[in-house]
Formats: structure tokens, C-alpha cells, sequence
């Protein structure tokens, strides 16, 4: 109910109209509730973390093989992916990053001409690899990597308004 600060039953001041609602209380999550599965794929190397709520790093896993096909690639990342998903309880969710031109909706790498790959379905063909049932999506991995930096290095970036990644 509205009125003034001594009507409020909690002790605590009540809202006023120019001031609706109550006061913010600090609120925290549990670092360790769920677990995030990275995949970084290229021709030259494939690689998987797993990461906490907060970030940290609690399982990785590299395979440095190089590879020129995208069935074998893609073959060495869902290997990877499986180990990942078998070394933890549970994992809510699996992004990659790769190089290229990426539709992340669609879930498809449109083009990569370095490596010769056009229109690969990546979340598809993931999918049907690893057997995972939950959310997988993909994204371009400078894109990552800036969008890694938003989340991680927020103190680093404070006074930073805008900034680009070069990768």
C-alpha cells in the first residue's frame, strides 16, 4: 500500500508516489547451478571448455589435428563435445564459434572461402554427432570473442563507451 514511510508493517520504509515499489536488494547466483559447453571450431584446431554461471573455466579439452574436410572437423568437435558433456552432471547449452560468414538463427555457417565451405548446417549436423538434445547456437568467433569481453573483462572495459575486436 501507498503512504508515508511509518505506515509500512516489514520496518522498512514504504514506497512513497515518488518513489514506487521497494528498495532494491542485491541479489547473487550460484556460480556452480549450471554449466555452459564452448566450441571453438577451425581447420587447425578444435576446442572445448566448459564454464560456469561466472565464467570460470572447470573442463577443456584440445585436439591440435589438422584437418582439411569439414566432416572431419566437424567429426573431431563433436568427439570433444561428447567428452564434455560426459565429464560434467549437466550442461544447459553448447555455443561455437568459427570463422566466417554465420547465420546464427538458422544455425549455419553460409561461407568460409578459406577453407572452402559453403552452407554447412552446423547446428544440424552437431546435433546429430553429439545427440544432444538441448539448446545449441553458433556465432562468428570474433563476434565471440567480443562478446566475451563484454561479459569477463567488465572492469577492464568501465570507462569504455563502444569498442570493436580485431581478431
Amino acid at each position: 500500500s501507498w503512504g508515508p514511510p511509518s505506515a509500512c508493517p516489514t520496518g522498512r520504509p514504504c514506497a512513497t508516489s515518488a518513489q514506487p515499489g521497494r528498495s532494491a536488494l542485491p541479489v547473487d547466483i550460484v556460480p556452480n547451478s549450471r554449466y555452459f559447453i564452448g566450441v571453438e571450431i577451425t581447420q587447425l584446431s578444435r576446442s572445448v571448455c566448459i564454464c560456469n554461471y561466472r565464467g570460470a573455466i572447470v573442463y577443456t579439452s584440445i585436439d591440435n589435428t589438422m584437418y582439411k574436410e569439414y566432416d572431419e572437423v566437424l567429426q573431431s568437435a563433436a568427439g570433444l563435445v561428447q567428452a564434455a558433456l560426459q565429464s560434467t552432471v549437466v550442461s544447459y547449452g553448447i555455443g561455437v564459434c568459427l570463422p566466417g560468414l554465420i547465420d546464427s538463427e538458422a544455425g549455419k555457417l553460409l561461407a568460409h572461402r578459406q577453407f572452402g565451405w559453403y552452407d554447412k548446417d552446423i547446428v544440424s549436423d552437431l546435433r546429430l554427432l553429439t545427440g544432444y538434445t538441448g539448446p545449441i547456437t553458433i556465432e562468428n568467433d570474433a563476434s565471440a570473442r567480443a562478446l566475451a569481453a563484454q561479459l569477463f573483462l567488465r572492469d577492464q572495459l568501465k570507462e569504455v563507451p563502444s569498442f570493436f575486436y580485431l581478431y
